[in-house]
């Protein structure tokens, strides 16, 4: 191992496969999770449509339900230009991680809710 912590990659061959990998995703993974994440913006926002969301993106709206359905996967600047929108962390969309900025910060915004209510509460 290296100074970092992480194996020394010798060969091209090993830096090719190691990034083949890294980047390698499910498809059906990245669509499932950009419709997760733009049904918790939708519940935000009910109003917010997939037609809005195909103007901020600069596509059409057959193109963003295709994306969330599956059907088709979103080029790389979709995904970024997605992520940049939403707030999510790319690596997120991508599978890489399991960690959702967007369903955090709608969990955080729920227990501020909650602890606001019992505030409430108690004052009565």
């Amino acid at each position: 191992m290296g100074k970092t912590g992480y194996s020394v990659i010798k060969t091209k061959e090993e830096r090719n496969y190691r990034d083949y990998v890294y980047w390698t995703f499910n498809e059906k993974l990245v669509s499932s999770r950009m419709k997760e994440v733009f049904h918790l913006i939708k519940e935000e926002d009910s109003s917010f449509t997939q037609t809005e969301l195909a103007r901020l993106l600069h596509v059409r709206q057959q193109r963003i339900s295709d994306y969330l359905d599956g059907r088709t996967l979103a080029p790389y600047a979709v995904l970024i230009n997605f992520a940049d929108w939403s707030g999510e962390d790319i690596y997120y969309l991508l599978g890489k991680t399991d960690i959702s900025r967007v369903r955090e910060r709608r969990h955080r915004e729920l227990v501020e809710l909650e602890k606001e209510h019992k505030r409430i509460n108690e004052k009565k």
